[in-house]
């Protein structure tokens, strides 16, 4: 598959508000933190109409906010407060390699997630991809005003027939962000893949992303 370039969100169905039911989940129960650390088969059983598997180094979290979270990175505080400087891509780089060889991980996994969903395609008005880009558009001029830059690539795939990918960047406040969604209309549901990271990991994950979104398989 070519390279991810683009990504799309479905934010109107989506909300990351946290709600206080959210922590009495049975997964949240027992850890008493905001998140728990998962196994794939109880994300498949909460995706339930589609499976993914991430690289055997990444953890799977059941956050807070109700979120399935795929994510080399682990749960210390830390964030990049300036994540341009040459400091923040070395820093970032001895994370990765550290990471791949040991179970309990540094860095912060909200610095670099992918997250996938889906919806019914009669719940939405979309039909097709065009549909899907035009919405986007919309949706994220609406969510960021004037000057919204994004990129948009429509790929051939012969497991999926076609992807759209977006991408587009941003500043938090507090560090710079890359985003890219990957969409896939299948016969009765739409899947969106979510891959969002600080800038000095971005590069690092983008191959994993790419094994993540190849190993979709639907449940419809």
């Amino acid at each position: 598959m070519k390279k991810i370039v683009l990504a799309f969100c479905l934010s109107l169905i989506y909300s990351c508000q946290v709600k206080k039911e959210f922590n009495q989940h049975p997964l949240l129960q027992k850890s008493r933190k905001q998140y728990a650390i998962i196994d794939t088969i109880n994300a498949d059983t909460i995706h339930k109409y589609f499976k993914i598997r991430p690289p055997k180094n990444w953890n799977i979290y059941y956050d807070a906010h109700k979120f399935i979270i795929y994510s080399p990175l682990g749960t210390s505080k830390y964030f990049f407060q300036d994540n341009d400087s040459i400091s923040a891509y070395k820093n970032a780089k001895e994370i990765y390699d550290y990471n791949k060889s040991h179970k309990i991980k540094k860095g912060n996994y909200w610095n670099n997630y992918f997250r996938a969903h889906s919806i019914e395609r009669d719940s939405v008005k979309i039909k097709n991809l065009d549909d899907i880009v035009n919405e986007y558009k919309q949706s994220h001029k609406n969510r960021f005003e004037s000057d919204f830059k994004y990129e948009v690539i429509k790929v051939k795939n012969l497991k999926f027939g076609e992807i759209v990918y977006f991408k587009y960047g941003f500043d938090s406040g507090y560090h710079k962000i890359t985003h890219i969604d990957a969409v896939i209309i299948g016969k009765r549901r739409i899947y969106n893949f979510i891959y969002e990271s600080s800038n000095p990991y971005f590069e690092l994950y983008l191959g994993d992303v790419q094994k993540i979104i190849n190993s979709f398989e639907m449940l419809e």
